[in-house]
C-alpha cells in the first residue's frame, strides 16, 4: 500500500508469531479472570432470557447430545415445534465441546470465556496485520475484547449475539491476509471463522457481519489491484466466494431446515411484518451518548443477589429512552474516544482510516433505524432487512470499527512521536487539545446532569457517571500526554494504558455480569411443579395470561417434562398462533380462542390452567392451591391422543371458523385439511380407546383399539416431516383441526408410531460433518507442511 498503515514484513514472521502466542495467553488470562465468578461452585450465570428459557433448552439439547443424538422436535412449548425453528448455538463447536465435558450451566460460562478470548486474539491479529506494533495491537485487543456492547449482552444471556460480534476482527484479519498475500490458507481460516458466526444462528448479527466483511473485501480488492492480472484478481474473488460457500455449507445444518420452516412461521410473509415492526428496536439518537456516559440515558438492569438470585438495586439510572427496555450499553471507553478525536488531521488521506470511518457511520445509521429517514431507503433496497426488528444490533460493527480506528491512530501517534523532531509535527499540541476537549465535555456534562438531576435514594447518579468518565479521561489522557512528551517511556505507558483501559471497561461491563445460585437450586420444583409432575403424563398446561404463574413467557415447567400451551420461544408455528387466537405478534400475547371457545382448549388437550389469582368457569375445577399458584383442571379436556368418529374436509381458511361455532364438539367431529385425500369416516359411533404408551421428543407411540375406522388425533402440532406407522407400515398423516396431527386408523388393535424425520436436517448434518472434516484436515496438512518447511530452512 502506498499510503496509510504499513503492513508487516515477512522477515518479522518469527517475532510476529511469538508475539501473537504471548498475546493469546494474555487474552485468555483476562477472559478467565473476567468470567471467574461464573465458575465458582456456588454460582451460576444470570441472564434474563437465559433463565427464562435458554438454560432449559440447552439442558434439553445437552441430554440428547450426550447420547449422540441431535433432537429435531421440541415438544414442550407452543404445542410442539421443530428444534431448528430456533436452534440457537446447538451445532456451534464451542457449545458442542462444552456439552461433552461440562454441566449445562457451565457451558454458558465456557462460551463467554472462549468467545471473549477469540475477540481479543482476532483484534490483535488484525491490528498487527494493519501494521500496528505489538503493544498497540494488545491494547486494541483489550479495547474490543471488553467493549460495552458485547460485555452488556451477557446480562440477557445473548450468547448468539456475542458469538457473531466477537468473530468480526478474526474474519477481517483473514480477508486482509488472504487478499494481501494471494494465498489460499487465510481464506480457509476465514471460512472456519464465518462458519462459527453463522452457527450461532443469530441471523441479524450475522447479516451485518456479512455486509461489513463484504465491503471490506471489495475495498481490499481495489487497494491491491495494481500489479495484479485479471486472473489473479479473479482467483481472489473465487477464494472469497468459496469462503462464503463453505461457511454457509457448514451452517446448512441450521439453515436448510430453517428455510423449510420459515413459511410455517410468523415471519413467513415475504414482505416482512411492516416498517413499524422492523424499526421497533431502533437505537434512539440520545443513546449515542452512552459511548461515553452510559449513565446518562440509563439502563434497565439490576444487581442480582448471588445467594438468592433475586434482583436488588438498579445498576444504572432508570432508562429514559423510547425502547421498551435497555439491557445493553454502547460504551466505548476513554481511550477509544480520545483516539476518535485524534484520528484525522488536516490534509491527511488514509484509505483504511477512511474505510472504517465510513463503515462506522453507515452502521450507526443502520442502528438508528426508524429514528432517521435514511433507514426507509435501507428497508426498501437491502435484501432481507424487512424480516428483522432490532436495527440497534448493528452498533457492534460500529464499535469494532472504532477500535480499529484506535489501533490505526495509536500507531500513527507512535510513529509521529518517533519522527517528531525531524518533521516538526505538533504532536503534543494535538493530544493536549483532544484531552482538554474531552475533559471539558465531561465536566460540562456532569455539571448539567448535577443541576437537573433529582436525587433518588438507591438510584445511581447520572452526575456520578459523568464524574467516572472524567476520571478515566484524565487518567488516559494524562498517560498519553506524558508519553508523547517523552516524560514516560513506552513500556511504562503501554502497561499503564492497558491497566486503565481494562479498569475503564470493566467498571461498566461488570455491571452486566451477574450471578445466581447454581441452576439446580434455581430450578428446584416448587409445590405447583411437584403437583403437576405427579399427574399422569404427558400433560399440557396453560399459564393463564391475566394472572400468569412465574410470568407468561416463562418455560420453567418444561424443565420437568411438563408441556405448555405457551412458553418461551422466538417463533412458534404460525398455525398454533392462529389456533390460540394470538393476534399479529410473533408469540401469543392474546389467547382469544382459548378464552372465548373452551372447545379449543379441549381439543388441544389442555388439562390444567395455572394462575396466580382465582378463576371462575363451569368447566374448571380447582385441584391444587399452594404458595406458587392455583391449578385448575379442565374437566372437558381430551387426552393427548383420542379417537373421533367423523371427519370433514374444510379449506385452509375455514377450519378456525368452523371450530369457533358453539356447536362444535371435538369428540365427535374433526376438521381435516384438503390434503387428506383419503376415505374419511362420516358417521357412526366408536367403541375403542387410544393411549400414549411412549412419548419422546421425536417419536410418540400410541396403542389403539377401535371397532371401526376412525380419525386418530394426536394433540400436538403437525409439521412436514412427521410420519405415521401402523404396526410398522407407513400410513398418511395429515393436519386436523387447523394445526393438530391426525390420521385414519382401521378397525382393530394397533400400535401407532408418530416419527419425526427431517430430510433437510439429515442432509445438513452430513454437510456439516464433511465441511468441518475438510477444514480441519486442510488445517492439519497446512500446519505440518509449514512446520516441515521451517525445519528445512533451519537446517539449511
Amino acid at each position: 500500500m502506498r499510503k496509510g498503515i504499513r503492513l508487516p514484513q515477512e522477515a518479522d514472521r518469527g517475532a510476529w508469531e511469538v508475539g501473537a502466542l504471548a498475546a493469546s495467553a494474555i487474552f485468555f488470562a483476562l477472559s478467565f479472570l473476567y468470567f471467574a465468578p461464573l465458575w465458582l461452585p456456588d454460582r451460576g450465570p444470570f441472564g434474563t432470557d437465559y433463565l427464562a428459557a435458554t438454560y432449559i433448552f440447552h439442558d434439553f439439547v445437552r441430554a440428547h447430545q450426550l447420547d449422540l443424538r441431535f433432537p429435531s422436535w421440541l415438544p414442550h412449548v407452543f404445542g410442539g415445534l421443530p428444534v431448528f425453528a430456533n436452534p440457537g448455538s446447538t451445532f456451534h463447536p464451542v457449545f458442542v465441546l462444552g456439552n461433552l465435558f461440562l454441566s449445562t450451566e457451565r457451558v454458558m460460562a465456557f462460551i463467554f470465556l472462549v468467545q471473549f478470548w477469540l475477540a481479543g486474539i482476532g483484534m490483535f491479529l488484525f491490528a498487527r496485520e494493519l501494521g500496528s506494533r505489538s503493544w498497540i495491537a494488545l491494547l486494541a485487543g483489550v479495547a474490543f475484547q471488553f467493549t460495552g456492547i458485547t460485555s452488556s449482552w451477557i446480562y440477557a444471556g445473548h450468547d448468539g449475539r456475542i458469538m457473531v460480534a466477537t468473530m468480526a476482527p478474526l474474519l477481517f484479519f483473514f480477508l486482509l491476509r488472504g487478499i494481501r498475500t494471494g494465498s489460499f490458507a487465510p481464506f480457509a481460516g476465514g471460512a472456519a471463522t464465518l462458519s462459527m458466526a453463522l452457527l450461532s444462528f443469530q441471523i441479524q448479527n450475522a447479516y451485518y457481519l456479512l455486509i461489513a466483511s463484504g465491503l471490506w473485501a471489495i475495498f481490499l480488492l481495489h487497494r491491491f489491484r495494481r500489479g495484479r492480472s485479471l486472473a489473479q484478481q479473479g482467483r481472489m474473488i473465487g477464494y472469497g466466494l468459496l469462503l462464503i460457500a463453505a461457511a454457509f455449507a457448514i451452517a446448512s445444518v441450521n439453515f436448510l431446515p430453517f428455510l423449510r420452516y420459515v413459511p410455517e412461521s410468523p415471519r413467513g410473509d415475504p414482505g416482512g411484518r411492516g416498517y413499524e415492526y422492523s424499526t421497533s428496536f431502533s437505537m434512539p439518537p440520545a443513546d449515542l451518548l452512552a459511548i461515553a456516559v452510559p449513565e446518562q440515558s440509563g439502563a434497565s438492569i439490576y444487581a442480582v443477589d448471588p445467594s438468592t438470585g433475586r434482583m436488588t438495586r438498579p445498576m444504572f439510572p432508570a432508562y429514559t429512552g423510547p425502547n421498551p427496555m435497555k439491557l445493553h450499553t454502547e460504551y466505548l471507553g476513554a481511550l477509544v474516544l480520545l483516539m476518535l478525536l485524534l484520528a484525522w488531521r488536516r490534509g491527511e488521506r488514509d484509505p483504511i482510516l477512511l474505510f472504517f470511518t465510513v463503515l462506522s457511520l453507515f452502521m450507526i445509521s443502520l442502528a438508528l433505524g426508524g429514528h432517521t429517514p435514511i433507514y426507509r431507503l435501507y428497508y426498501e433496497i437491502m435484501p432481507g432487512l424487512k424480516r428483522f426488528r432490532a436495527p440497534d444490533l448493528a452498533f457492534y460493527v460500529a464499535a469494532f470499527s472504532a477500535v480499529v480506528i484506535t489501533a490505526i491512530t495509536m500507531e500513527k501517534i507512535a510513529r509521529d512521536r518517533d519522527d517528531a523532531a525531524g518533521k516538526g509535527i505538533d504532536l503534543q499540541g494535538r493530544v493536549l487539545k483532544a484531552w482538554a476537549g474531552l475533559l471539558v465535555f465531561a465536566v460540562i456534562g456532569g455539571a448539567i446532569a448535577a443541576s437537573t438531576e433529582v436525587a433518588s435514594a438507591g438510584m445511581p447518579s447520572r452526575a456520578g457517571g459523568w464524574a467516572r468518565f472524567a476520571l478515566f479521561v484524565a487518567l488516559t489522557g494524562g498517560i498519553l500526554v506524558a508519553w508523547v512528551r517523552r516524560s514516560m517511556v513506552t513500556n511504562v505507558a503501554a502497561i499503564l494504558l492497558l491497566v486503565v483501559t481494562l479498569g475503564d471497561l470493566w467498571v461498566i461491563g461488570k455491571r452486566f455480569q451477574q450471578t445466581t445460585p447454581p441452576t439446580e437450586a434455581l430450578f428446584m420444583p416448587d409445590d405447583l411443579a411437584r403437583f403437576l409432575r405427579s399427574t399422569p403424563q404427558p400433560v399440557r398446561v396453560w399459564n393463564f395470561p391475566g394472572a400468569p404463574y412465574r410470568g407468561q413467557d416463562d418455560a420453567f415447567l418444561t424443565h420437568f417434562g411438563i408441556d405448555l400451551a405457551g412458553g418461551e420461544h422466538a417463533a412458534p408455528l404460525q398455525r398454533w398462533n392462529e389456533y390460540v387466537g394470538a393476534g399479529e405478534g410473533l408469540i401469543p400475547r392474546t389467547w382469544n380462542n382459548f378464552i372465548e371457545f373452551p372447545a379449543f382448549l379441549d381439543a388441544a388437550s389442555v388439562r390444567y390452567v395455572v394462575s396466580q389469582s382465582e378463576l371462575e368457569a363451569p368447566w374448571l375445577e380447582e385441584v391444587f392451591r399452594g404458595n406458587s399458584g392455583i391449578v385448575y383442571e379442565n374437566l372437558n379436556a381430551l387426552p393427548r391422543t383420542y379417537l373421533v368418529p367423523v371427519a370433514q374436509r374444510v379449506g385452509e381458511e375455514e377450519a378456525l371458523s368452523a371450530m369457533s361455532s358453539p356447536d362444535w364438539d371435538p369428540r365427535r367431529v374433526a376438521f381435516v385439511s384438503p390434503e387428506a385425500d383419503l376415505p374419511l369416516p362420516e358417521s357412526g359411533m366408536i367403541e375403542g380407546s387410544a393411549e400414549v404408551v411412549g412419548y419422546g421428543s421425536d417419536q410418540v407411540v400410541v396403542r389403539v383399539h377401535t371397532n371401526r375406522s376412525a380419525v386418530l388425533i394426536l394433540a400436538d402440532n403437525m409439521y412436514p416431516g412427521w410420519k405415521a406407522f401402523i404396526d410398522g407400515v407407513e400410513y398418511p398423516v395429515f393436519r386436523a383441526n387447523h394445526t393438530l396431527r391426525g390420521m385414519i386408523v382401521p378397525a382393530g388393535e394397533h400400535e401407532v408410531s408418530f416419527v419425526f424425520r427431517s430430510t433437510e436436517l439429515r442432509i445438513g448434518l452430513v454437510i456439516y460433518g464433511v465441511g468441518w472434516a475438510l477444514l480441519l484436515g486442510y488445517g492439519l496438512i497446512f500446519g505440518i507442511t509449514a512446520l516441515r518447511s521451517r525445519r528445512k530452512v533451519g537446517v539449511a
